[in-house]
């Protein structure tokens, strides 16, 4: 008895005197959390700082300020808002009670603290509560994860009405370990607009993403997203009409490579001149350098679209370089549409070996291979050659070959040779003599 009254009293002690020890804890965790967060959006594009972490013994209070900061995020922003400087971006402040302990008093459940937040959306001259709220979880290892709950309700900006439909999106970010987890799920909203007399209405949306890094350090995980539809209408008129879209796919590691099988579909109506469509699409990429691919794709994302394209390629050239040496295959073995006028397919297999250091362009077209299969509806033929009588030069060169209510098209590529349908087509540059002949 003895014994187990000294063990209730020791963890009186830890439960009780907890707070003001991981309080302290707590405050390290949310200012790692913070940088970390940043810094994986980019260096520079988003900076989030702590404006005050206010202590108590139970329970502290954060205010941070999260800001756009000079990057391709900041320029998109202030081309699509039409804002003259980075100034008149507005800011986010993020105000958060953060009840700390092995056990917070606000949910019981073991962890540095639990938290709820509110946040403030603040431009030059005035400041918007915005709707929901968020609750968190900070775990022993830093771990938070966060769930942002928002009610049906709706706001008028402006001209601008804006009605929602109940939402929730939980994140679970680990700085310790990288892991990044997102889970979105939204029943709609609706857009209208009295100065044009313009409606758009997104129906419903979910998205999960499940990322962390991989040994070599490129990141890789799970990707699902999905809209129900998006409708615009203006004046009782339907502008368009989309959905359902769906995208999945998933990245693995195998060794310093990347795997990507990837998935998409969506629904069309009343698609101009052909009428309603859908199309699905399968793609699966191998065997591509992981550290390279990304950096390629970072590159591309940041990079200023009119700048010289020989400029862009000594941005991406070494990496580039990187991927072609490595070697890669990228198959994409169903592009289908379906449509008024028909169904059309194609495929596409491209295969590059892995290359020798120091390769030229010239090399990888000599070792590269390549397939490709297109099926097109005599019915959309016949549309496109009305509308553009060159169209036909297709069928008159070989290109495309009637089979019942389709033209085909067969087509490889090896060893610098395409050949089309049975006929050669010789690439209009020499290609260095095969190494193996």
């Amino acid at each position: 008895m003895k014994k187990l009254l000294i063990a209730l009293a020791v963890l009186l002690v830890i439960i009780i005197g907890s707070p003001a020890v991981i309080g302290s804890v707590a405050e390290e965790a949310v200012q790692d959390s913070l940088g970390w967060a940043a810094g994986q959006a980019g260096e520079g594009e988003v900076n989030v700082t702590a404006e005050s972490f206010e202590k108590g013994w139970f329970s502290s209070t954060v205010r941070y300020r999260v800001q756009i900061g000079e990057g391709q995020l900041q320029a998109a922003l202030l081309e699509a808002t039409e804002m003259l400087d980075a100034d008149s971006l507005p800011q986010l402040v993020v105000e958060t009670k953060l009840d700390h302990g092995v056990l917070p008093l606000s949910t019981l459940k073991p962890g540095l603290g639990s938290a709820f937040s509110t946040i403030t959306l603040e431009t030059a001259d005035a400041q918007y509560q915005l709707p929901g709220t968020v609750f968190s979880n900070i775990g022993f290892s830093g771990e938070v994860n966060s769930v942002y709950v928002l009610e049906a309700d709706g706001t008028d900006i402006g001209d601008t009405r804006i009605d929602w439909e109940a939402g929730r999106v939980e994140v679970v970010a680990s700085p310790a370990s990288g892991r990044v987890m997102v889970d979105l799920d939204s029943d709609g909203m609706v857009f209208t607009s009295s100065a044009d007399n313009t409606e758009m209405a997104v129906g419903k949306i979910a998205i999960f993403s499940d990322q962390e890094p991989s040994t070599p350090g490129f990141y890789v995980g799970t990707t699902d997203i999905s809209f129900e539809s998006v409708t615009a209408t203006t004046g009782g008129v339907e502008l368009f009409n989309f959905g359902p879209i769906t995208v999945d796919g998933t990245s693995t590691a195998n060794g310093d490579l990347m795997d990507v099988d990837a998935n998409m579909s969506m629904d069309f109506a009343g698609a101009p001149m052909v009428g309603d469509l859908s199309f699905n699409m399968k793609l699966l990429m191998t065997g591509f350098d992981g550290l390279a691919l990304e950096s390629l794709s970072e590159t591309l994302a940041s990079v200023d679209d009119s700048l010289p394209a020989d400029a862009m390629y000594m941005l991406v050239e070494d990496d580039l370089m990187t991927i072609f040496e490595t070697g890669f295959v990228v198959n994409m073995s169903d592009f289908d549409v379906e449509m008024d006028l028909g169904r059309s397919d194609t495929s596409l297999l491209v295969t590059v070996p892995p290359m020798s250091p120091g390769f030229t362009w010239p090399d990888v077209l000599q070792a590269a291979t390549a397939e490709a299969k297109m099926a097109l509806p005599v019915a959309l033929m016949d549309m496109a050659i009305a509308m553009n009588p060159q169209a036909n030069a297709a069928i008159a060169m070989g290109l495309l070959q009637r089979n019942g209510d389709n033209y085909e098209m067969d087509a490889q590529y090896e060893k610098g040779l395409v050949t089309i349908n049975g006929a050669p087509f010789p690439l209009p540059f020499p290609l260095p003599a095969d190494p193996g002949s």
